[in-house]
């Protein structure tokens, strides 16, 4: 049988119910934008705060009832680690990874956590202070997985870094986390994050539960429109349903005539939001033929351009507003710059449709 945590947090703004599964190494993603109750969530989980009228359960285990029953922190086992480290300063890396552990199994267990985060290199140091911030948050990771908690809660744990830094830690991260077998909750607003991190995935908006499910499915699949603008597609426009057929709808949008492969049961006439991810319309300064996918083409003027690292986050002028995400040598083939028309292709299996 598979072991769940389940809580429903009333607190504050916050007024959500959550069904975790607790099989070793999965992780649970709770994204949403700031003030949407995450941190909130794993606080009560963790015993940091009290439910007000509902319910924290793990395991059949009722840590929390909301009235009477109240199971402290310490008694939960229930690793916690923070954005901003919390290390102590005046102690050595060893002593803060061993901090709270019985004293019989601190040696052994200072020395394998700080292994499995790949961090071994740093058992020798006197003190903390001089780690760079990936170091600091290695250390801070082994000091969560050393009394081997049963649930691992991870609140926002890349934030503070630089972008190199990042990329590198949430790659071992997710090994890590998988190796440890320890179930974790990851609370995070960070699109990339979530997808590299997560199994499962939760929206939280304004301190409620709007889509569960698979991490990829969540943010490829909104549910509504307001799902879809938190999770990060950059195009959602209004559009009207003019025939449904076999798997495959064509719809108006603006001045267009588009198709989209859906399984959503839409009829004729129904009234739909169009969403489209950036990175899922490509650009070409001339119409093309060919591809196995059948495909939108969708003449536009780009509008505006805009340097994001590695790419470049184009603007464009459809009689609708539409936006691409292509690699800065593509946008350099092309010659993109405003002003320029260009062709806006989308697959349709690209194009997810919801109803209004």
């Amino acid at each position: 049988m598979t072991r769940r945590l389940e809580a429903h947090v009333i607190r504050h703004m916050v007024d959500a119910h959550l069904d975790v599964s607790l099989e070793p190494g999965h992780v649970t993603v709770l994204f949403g934008p700031s003030g949407s109750g995450k941190t909130t969530i794993l606080r009560c989980i963790a015993g940091l705060e009290r439910t007000e009228g509902g319910r924290v359960e793990c395991a059949g285990e009722a840590w929390d009832d909301g009235r009477r029953h109240f199971v402290p922190p310490r008694k939960r086992r229930v690793g916690l680690l923070f954005q901003d480290h919390a290390l102590f300063p005046h102690m050595s890396v060893a002593a803060n990874v061993a901090y709270g552990l019985p004293r019989q199994s601190r040696s052994s267990r200072v020395e394998t956590s700080l292994r499995a985060v790949h961090a071994g290199q740093l058992l020798e140091r006197r003190r903390v202070t001089g780690l760079s911030g990936g170091e600091a948050q290695r250390v801070a990771l082994a000091r969560a997985l050393a009394p081997q908690p049963r649930v691992l809660l991870l609140d926002e744990p890349l934030s503070a870094l630089d972008a190199p830094t990042r990329r590198e830690l949430r790659a071992d991260l997710r090994q890590i986390l998988r190796a440890e077998g320890i179930p974790s909750i990851v609370v995070t607003h960070d699109r990339a994050e979530a997808l590299a991190l997560g199994d499962t995935g939760i929206v939280l908006i304004d301190g409620r539960v709007r889509q569960t499910g698979p991490v990829a499915e969540v943010f490829d699949r909104p549910r509504d429109a307001d799902v879809a603008r938190v999770v990060g597609v950059e195009t959602a426009l209004t559009g009207r349903v003019v025939a449904c057929e076999g798997g495959i709808a064509r719809v108006t949008v603006g001045p267009h005539e588009i198709t989209a492969v859906t399984d959503e049961g839409l009829r004729a006439g129904d009234d739909v939001y169009v969403c489209v991810r950036a990175e899922d319309v490509s650009l070409e300064t001339a119409p093309s033929s060919g591809g196995s996918s059948p495909r939108n083409h969708i003449p536009a003027l780009v509008t505006d351009v805009t340097q994001e690292g590695p790419l470049v986050r184009v603007g464009l002028d459809a009689g609708v507003r539409l936006t691409s995400s292509i690699t800065r040598p593509s946008a350099a083939e092309l010659g993109i710059v405003p002003g320029l028309p260009v062709v806006a292709v989308v697959k349709s299996t690209a194009v997810h449709l919801i109803a209004r």
